[in-house]
């Protein structure tokens, strides 16, 4: 589904949990070094990861 919205999830009938860890014009950098531990509070299934968010 094509938005950041974690909503869209319940809206579309889906049974997902989605957690939306983010900072507008930041890398993967950033976000290894300052949301790490923000991704290790719960056992994720799955954790998708990509190089810039906008």
């Amino acid at each position: 589904m094509e938005s950041d919205d974690p909503r869209n999830a319940a809206q579309a009938g889906l049974g997902y949990d989605v957690y939306l860890e983010a900072r507008g014009g930041s890398g993967f950098e950033f976000h290894f070094k300052n949301k790490l531990d923000v991704i290790g509070t719960r056992a994720w299934d799955l954790v998708v990861v990509h190089s810039q968010s906008t």
